[in-house]
């Protein structure tokens, strides 16, 4: 006997390969059919495009792309070859050219018959138009069939059907369907846009100006998707939603533009295959509809029916008995698990009522509705009362044109004020109409919109007037980073109501960001022609370009900034050690870091005109000592010095001294004794006075004349001890050969020598600053020549007109700021799919923002073609205001992808706002589990 040999029972996972390699062909209309289609243009011999979308259809396999030239085709044809759920078939434009299929209203043979027709599976149809047919225009009647961006313009009957399962229908626009209607015996008319199929999709559709209806889900459908479509001035009804089992519609809007009409928005009905189930309805706008939402005659049963967060806004239906917004006819007799929640209905006409319902409707909840008046009659308000309503008017924005094709979703949002914010209950739904997450306040809203809020906190929007301020780049000769810049505000009345303390003046870079600043209260003067001296920290100071600040002023509600603040200007993390700005009187020298350097004891010298604001006089022994600490002993580190000074007198005269005393260990800038006039010397010493002095020559010296005198020393380069009067190098010497350590345990003094009573300055000192690091010859220069023409218009800046409330624009995603050159990642996103963000166009300002351009945001890029708008922003932005645009990622092959975004707009310094986006093509295998393997025999 031989044992037969049986496999053991295993589970095999077997991953579907990636599309295997496909063709491109071309179809043109100076192509032949004798050709073999492989290239745009005829080459020679057989190479070249074919000339029919029929001939075509029979030579292509899955995966093959058929590239269609422009030019107008009159052909009837059906496209029966298979692709694969991974290798479609796809037919589309060749290089944008336009391409037009045209059935001059001479074919198809019949009003019922398409002239385009798709009965094979996975086959996608894109960037077409498709008109004048003398039946239908297109029908999908395969599985998995697509349209994309398809132009119907123009049918006898119907416009694109979906009769097949799996199908969409994506940014189609249809018009002009229905129009040999009552005509030679034609007694029907078909829908703009419908599906009769399982599971079908409709995105991103606009169908208006039809005989029938704009969007038809009927006939059996089942598990519908229709969703982001524009309805508006069918003859029929808006959205027609009869018989399906399982349905989600949502994010659409349906109006007429006309003053009234009869015609209805949202119908749900039962015509012809049986009752609907299983419906949610939310997120949609409804406008000027003859009902906005209304049932038919054959509708007996409303079984798990959800209508949420919508707004209707004021039906027009003129005929007797139709005067309400929402009509659920009394046919209804069963009502099952289903409920009217969360939305907004309002009727402004006094002769129109938000809802007919009939008084018993158990299983029929309704609740946290918002109607803008109570009424009574017949259906009194009562029917349709419920727990948590509002009645108050919602206080909708109605914004923008309500003309055909003007109405957007900015309509129908609500204010800050409105009694419908934060006022419905939580049903689950996680985004608005806009994609914007729910709940933003401190509850849900109710209606489709789900109110963000005012602009995002601004510490500008306060403030009544800004100024810019451009700092010229002529003598910057290299970026300067961290840098205090000199503004001076000179008898300027626009600056006379600010508040008394400057509080209420503040400084920001080009992007609105605050700077860091110090004012000098001192020389602060408000009101008859305003005086005032700022050092302003500016990040960079470029060399290249000027470089642009604002100064931002006048808000009565303004306490002093977090950004006022010295010891940020001169940061010790900038390497800054002790700044004397000498502004004082008689006592307090205080040191702008945050070393406090500040004095112990004084002389007090004078207090006069100093080169910015005041400085002090030094004339009869006076002197300012600090005491001695561990900031001030710079060691064996890199150091620099400036100060401003006027020599007055003869003399050895210190200008700063921290030694030792006999031993002379430290630093000392000095005048020379004995010299007329008197050289300036800088010297380093040791204990042992061994020491490295810089000087700068008498001939550079004059007496009652202002300097900028500025000293670097790089302790390992052996040109590295640099002096410098008025920002121009006066020659330099090694200080490699000692080095010495800039210790002492002494103080140190301002005006005065290291000893006791000896050499004391006769002279005026203003802004004296060491640092811990060599500063740049860039830095000396612009130093001086930015502090040059002291408290007085100059100073290398130059100040704009008083902007009023100038517009500023900040785009935010879910809540979170784009910084203008920034960018936006969509993450991964499955091949053939879309993933769509909303963006959120914040106007900070008062004035308004204008977007230009036709359309606002137009995508560019290396993979434009793999992002397309859905939304496009509204234009121009009221002050504190924003607009929304949405932009989908719908990529169709693997990989990365990169295209750009730049939105033209009229805020001075983000024009254009440009923004990056990125995303991630992936794909996702399918999985097949095997489950028995014997003897070479599969079992599924």
């Amino acid at each position: 006997m031989t044992m037969r040999k049986v496999l053991p029972l295993f589970v095999l996972i077997l991953i579907l390969s990636l599309p295997s390699l496909a063709t491109t062909y071309y179809i043109s209309t100076a192509g032949n059919d004798s050709w073999d289609g492989t290239e745009p243009a005829y080459v020679s011999g057989t190479t070249g495009p074919w000339a029919t979308f029929t001939h075509a259809n029979g030579q292509v396999s899955a995966g093959d792309t058929i590239e269609v030239r422009g030019g107008t085709y009159v052909e009837e044809f059906t496209l029966t070859a298979d692709g694969e759920s991974e290798s479609r078939i796809t037919y589309t434009n060749y290089d944008d050219e336009e391409v037009i299929i045209d059935g001059e209203y001479n074919i198809p043979d019949f009003h019922t018959h398409p002239l385009v027709s798709i009965t094979g599976d996975y086959t996608t149809i894109s960037n077409f138009t498709i008109t004048r047919s003398s039946g239908c225009m297109c029908f999908l009647s395969g599985n998995y069939d697509y349209a994309v961006n398809i132009i119907g313009d123009g049918s006898y009957e119907t416009g694109i059907e979906i009769a097949g399962d799996y199908c969409q229908l994506d940014g189609c626009v249809v018009t002009d369907n229905g129009n040999h209607y009552g005509q030679d015996g034609q007694s029907t008319w078909g829908a703009a846009i419908g599906c009769q199929g399982g599971h079908a999709e409709i995105k991103n559709c606009i169908a208006y100006d039809n005989r029938g209806e704009g969007i038809n889900c009927h006939l059996g459908a089942s598990d519908t998707l229709v969703e982001d479509c524009i309805s508006y001035d069918n003859t029929a009804y808006g959205l027609y939603i009869s018989g399906v089992t399982t349905g989600t519609f949502r994010r659409n809007i349906i109006y007429h533009s006309e003053e009234t009409t009869n015609s209805l928005g949202i119908v749900i009905g039962a015509w012809g295959v049986g009752q609907p189930s299983n419906l949610d309805i939310y997120n949609n706008f409804v406008l000027a509809c003859g009902n906005n939402l209304s049932t038919t005659t054959e509708l007996t049963t409303l079984n798990n029916v959800n209508i949420v967060y919508n707004t209707f806004v004021n039906s027009t239906r003129t005929d007797s008995g139709y005067n309400m917004g929402i009509y659920f006819r009394d046919n209804i007799n069963t009502y099952t698990n289903s409920t009217f929640k969360n939305n907004i209905v309002v009727e402004e006409d006094s002769g129109r009522y938000p809802i007919r319902v009939e008084s018993s409707h158990s299983g029929f909840t309704f609740s946290y509705n918002c109607y803008n008046k109570t009424w009574s009659g017949s259906f009194p308000y009562s029917n349709a009362q419920g727990t948590g309503d509002v009645v108050d008017d919602p206080d909708l924005a109605k914004t923008g044109p309500t003309t055909p094709g003007g109405l957007t979703g900015q309509y129908f949002q609500i204010l800050t004020s409105s009694p419908a914010k934060d006022s419905a209950t939580n049903l689950g739904i996680t985004t608005d109409y806009f994609l914007t997450a729910r709940p933003q306040g401190s509850g849900y809203d109710m209606g489709g919109h789900e109110f963000i809020g005012t602009a995002p906190p601004s510490y500008l929007a306060d403030f009544a007037h800004r100024k810019k301020i451009t700092i010229s780049n002529t003598n910057v000769d290299a970026e300067l980073a961290n840098f205090p810049v000199h503004v001076s505000i000179v008898n300027d009345a626009d600056f006379d109501n600010c508040q008394a303390d400057g509080d209420d003046i503040i400084f920001t870079d080009s992007e609105g960001t605050e700077l860091y600043f110090e004012l000098n209260s001192a020389t602060l003067s408000v009101g008859s022609g305003t005086e005032a001296d700022f050092y302003v920290l500016v990040p960079i100071v470029d060399a290249d370009a000027p470089t642009e600040i604002y100064c931002y002023y006048e808000n009565p509600g303004a306490s002093k900034s977090a950004y006022s603040d010295p010891t940020k200007v001169f940061d010790t993390t900038n390497n800054w050690v002790a700044v004397w700005h000498l502004e004082e009187s008689g006592s307090g020298y205080l040191d702008a870091t945050g070393n406090d350097n500040d004095s112990v004891a004084q002389v007090a010298p004078t207090r006069v005109t100093g080169k910015v604001g005041y400085g002090q006089e030094f004339s009869n022994a006076e002197y300012i000592e600090i005491a001695d600490s561990a900031s001030l002993d710079i060691g064996t580190a890199d150091f620099s010095f400036s100060c401003w000074v006027q020599k007055t007198g003869d003399g050895v005269d210190y200008v700063f001294a921290h030694r030792n005393d006999a031993s002379g260990a430290g630093l000392a800038l000095n005048f020379a004794y004995g010299v007329d006039p008197d050289r300036l010397v800088c010297t380093i010493e040791d204990a042992d006075n061994v020491g490295v002095s810089c000087s700068i020559s008498p001939s550079d010296i004059a007496y009652n004349t202002w300097y900028h005198l500025a000293f670097t020393c790089d302790r390992d380069n052996t040109d590295g001890f640099v002096a410098y009067k008025n920002g121009t190098s006066r020659g330099d010497v090694d200080p490699t050969p000692a080095q010495l350590s800039l210790a002492s345990s002494r103080p140190a003094y301002i005006g005065k020598g290291p000893y006791d009573t000896t050499y004391y300055l006769t002279g005026i000192l203003d802004e004296i600053r060491i640092s811990n690091v060599v500063r740049p010859a860039a830095w000396a220069k612009f130093e001086c020549l930015n502090m040059d023409d002291g408290h007085a218009a100059g100073n290398e800046i130059t100040w704009g007109a008083e902007e009023d409330d100038p517009p500023e624009i900040e785009i935010q995603y879910v809540g979170v700021t784009i910084s203008d050159g920034g960018t936006h990642a969509y993450g991964e996103v499955e091949i053939n799919s879309i993933t769509g963000h909303q963006f959120t166009v914040w106007n900070l300002g008062e004035a308004d923002l204008t977007l230009s351009g036709s359309p606002i945001i137009t995508i560019a890029g290396d993979n434009a073609d793999q992002f397309s708008v859905i939304q496009q922003p509204t234009s121009p932005v009221t002050g504190s205001s924003y607009t929304l645009f949405a932009i989908g990622f719908a990529p169709t092959s693997i990989g990365a992808k990169t295209a750009a975004i730049s939105i033209a707009n009229s805020d001075a310094d983000e024009n254009p706002y440009d923004i990056t986006l990125t995303g991630t093509a992936i794909y996702i295998p399918k999985v097949i589990i095997i489950s028995q393997l014997s003897m070479g025999r599969l079992t599924w």
